[in-house]
């Protein structure tokens, strides 16, 4: 615990050697007794005095004779000064200074007995709100510096302590600067700073000011929230992290959580914060984003100016008040993302939803005229065209690992519609047919259930006689529900387009394959999950559907030809699949993943259970690190691991497994879920084996009960633990 400056304990020309033989000395009446760090500039040392039995420790800083030179004691004087003139309870005091016989001009400051911020709040596991408190007093102590116009320069956890009583204490002020030298050309203009901590003017040597500490604070700040630092760089690149604090934008500290490869990393942190990785995805909100990014902006005129002002937005955000800023840092950061990526993102879902909002807005204002004339009625519909044709040019890609931002902005479309409320009904419609269409591709399928009923009218034309007024809304609708695990619903649905249009254009009419194939083959009818799929892959290749399609519906052909045995049919759709993924420069992409996991399974049934492990292991693990919020994809690879397992002879492993796919589905889907049917009715089976009765029926009830609920007309097969029948295991 130091009161000096930038030091590193890593000695210089020798100083760690010379300062080892100043112990012993006496300093100012104290004894030098251990080397705590050493530069090129100063030593540090821990020194004892003892007087009627009270024993004092401090923190002594040394100027060595070796550097003795006119600008090193002129600086030295100056810290000396400056540090006299902070007395503060939250800052380690000054004590005393002057220049000992040996020539040594020397500082003894207080020393504080305490732990660095970050480890003291995961330590004591501080909540969020907690962790936010202490960056407030944190800016209070900042703010008595400040006003006797000294900035720190070095704001970083060590020099943050946290007393075991929880005070906190500023050290090292000893680097600081006054804010009246900073202009001053005889200043020192050392580059004094920790590289994870640095503010771009330091890098660039340029004028420092209080922006400088509000900036080293909010990084801090943002590593108490999200438990990893803002940019994420090799440990020890240097020029990369600086590259990255002059360049790059960092994400939101929520999306840093939530982009953590690791989830056993990610519960840690969420444990370290009394909180759940859910829990605290939703409390690192989008105000303490826009807080945290606001202070670590790279230009100084942006940041918060004064300590009060960042203070009182995160005072704001603790008692649930409206902070200072607008949504345009919000809207200006996912500019300047697209923009940096727009060679790959191209005409992207980021732009487009964003576009969505305003867009929205401006129908609403256009629709709101007492007397809409036909010109207003025309932009009016010339706007909705220009963005549904925008969005329907993208696709929110499966194949997107950034899928917390894109679920933001996702919930932003899908806010913007519901504040439109006086929109044309057709509109409406066609607007909430692609927010939903996005939902269910993130997985949001409830949310995209819900804006179609919301927005569509599609439950009074399902539950009305005449045709479906809209195919494509129905289709839409069809598919939410089926990704939710409603196939007998999706199934009257179908069955109901199928009815009232007798001719769909495409692609309207390959998605109702497609999607005719999909729960025929949950309905256990092979042979007509077959011919629809085989159906809709004709209609992609006469109309030249794009490479992503093509890859899907062979996909979904191979699982199909697994369950009809043809292994060497499902092989070559398989094989079809991973090329067109190839072809995409897939390799890593969720698609190929899925198909992988596939493959995996067909290995398994042939024998091949080795190369099987090998491909479902990889897959898992690529799922975790590039789509950890996959949950229901990454369930079922642990449900197709778990049947790896079993026929590879562990049971237990592969009961091990399973569970944890039963885990995943029950708190993201809940417990009714249609998927739970396969994890559950092999956990029921694998007891069985074991001869563990009970826990093999209680098992088979909830399948059971779970396959009633989503297939009332074919209820599984009954239970009976004693059964010699050979086990039938479910992917």
């Amino acid at each position: 615990m130091t009161g000096g400056g930038n030091i590193s304990p890593t000695p210089q020309l020798g100083g760690l050697a010379a300062a080892q033989a100043m112990l012993g000395n006496r300093i100012a009446g104290f004894s030098l007794d251990k080397v705590l760090a050493v530069s090129h500039q100063s030593w540090v040392f821990l020194a004892l005095k003892t007087e009627d039995n009270v024993r004092q420790q401090v923190v002594v800083k040394l100027l060595p004779p070796s550097t003795f030179s006119a600008l090193q004691q002129q600086l030295f004087e100056r810290e000396k000064q400056l540090l006299a003139s902070l007395s503060h309870p939250g800052i380690a005091a000054f004590i005393d200074a002057g220049r000992a016989d040996s020539g040594c001009s020397y500082i003894v400051m207080e020393y504080i007995e305490g732990t660095d911020i970050r480890r003291y709040c995961d330590s004591k596991r501080l909540s969020v709100s907690q962790r936010v408190q202490m960056i407030v007093k944190v800016l209070d102590i900042l703010k008595f510096a400040h006003s006797r116009l000294i900035i720190h320069r070095d704001l970083k956890p060590s020099n943050i302590l946290v007393t075991e009583d929880g005070y906190i204490k500023l050290l090292d002020f000893g680097i600081g600067k006054l804010i009246d030298d900073v202009n001053d050309e005889r200043a020192d203009n050392t580059l004094i700073f920790t590289p994870q901590y640095a503010a771009p003017e330091q890098l660039c040597n340029q004028r420092v000011s209080a922006a400088t500490d509000i900036y080293q604070l909010g990084h801090v700040l943002y590593k108490l929230l999200a438990g990893a630092p803002a940019f994420d760089v090799g440990e020890g690149n240097i020029a990369e992290l600086y590259q990255a604090i002059l360049k790059s934008d960092p994400p939101p500290p929520s999306l840093r959580f939530r982009r953590l490869a690791s989830g056993l990393g990610k519960r840690r942190i969420a444990r370290r914060r009394q909180s759940s990785i859910g829990d605290l995805s939703k409390t690192l909100d989008a105000d303490l984003d826009k807080i945290t990014l606001k202070a670590i902006e790279k230009q100084q005129e942006r940041r918060y100016l004064t300590t009060d002002a960042f203070s009182q937005d995160l005072h704001n955000w603790l008692e649930g008040r409206p902070i200072s800023l607008s949504h345009h840092l919000w809207t200006y950061r996912l500019r300047k993302y697209i923009w940096r990526h727009r060679q790959v993102v191209g005409v992207s879902v980021l732009f487009l939803l964003l576009l969505a909002g305003g867009l929205i807005n401006h129908l609403s204002r256009l629709q709101q005229a007492q007397q809409q004339t036909a010109l207003q009625a025309r932009k009016a519909e010339d706007v909705a065209s220009f963005l549904t044709d925008m969005l329907l040019m993208m696709d929110v890609s499966l194949d997107d690992a950034a899928l917390p931002s894109m679920a933001d902005l996702v919930d932003y479309a899908g806010e913007r519609l519901n504040e439109a409320k006086d929109m044309q009904e057709d509109v409406r419609a066609r607007l909430a047919v692609i927010v939903a269409n996005a939902q269910g591709r993130l997985q949001q399928y409830e949310q995209a259930r819900q804006t179609l009923e919301t927005h569509t009218g599609i439950l009074a034309w399902l539950n009305d006689d005449d045709r479906i007024a809209d195919a494509r809304v129905a289709l839409e609708y069809a598919e939410a529900i089926y990704d939710a695990g409603n196939y007998q619903q999706t199934r009257k649905i179908l069955d109901k387009i199928k009815l009232g249009s007798l001719s769909l254009s495409f692609p309207l009419d390959y998605q109702l394959y497609k999607l005719d194939a999909e729960v025929s083959r949950k309905e256990g009818d092979y042979e007509q999950a077959l011919a629809s799929a085989r159906r809709a892959r004709r209609l992609l290749v006469e109309h030249r559907g794009d490479d992503q399609a093509g890859r899907d519906i062979n996909n979904l052909l191979g699982g199909i030809l697994i369950n009809l045995r043809l292994y060497e049919q499902a092989t070559e759709a398989f094989e079809q699949s991973l090329a067109l993924s190839r072809k995409m420069g897939q390799q890593r992409a969720f698609g190929t993943l899925v198909i992988q996991s596939n493959m995996a399974i067909l290995y398994n049934i042939t024998g091949n259970t080795e190369r099987a492990e090998e491909l479902v292991r990889d897959s898992l693990d690529k799922m975790r690190e590039f789509f950890p919020e996959r949950f229901s994809n990454i369930a079922s690879l642990l449900n197709t691991y778990a049947v790896v397992l079993k026929n590879k002879g562990d049971i237990d492993a592969a009961i091990g497994q399973v569970k944890q796919a039963i885990d995943i589905y029950q708190r993201h889907y809940g417990p009714d879920y249609a998927k739970l049917v396969s994890p559950y009715s092999n956990l029921s089976e694998w007891y069985r084996l074991q001869q563990q009765c009970d826990r093999a029926q209680v098992a088979y009830e909830q399948a059971a009960r779970i396959n009633n609920l989503a297939f009332p007309d074919k209820p599984l097969p009954g239970f009976d633990c004693y059964s010699d029948v050979t086990d039938e295991t479910i992917y």
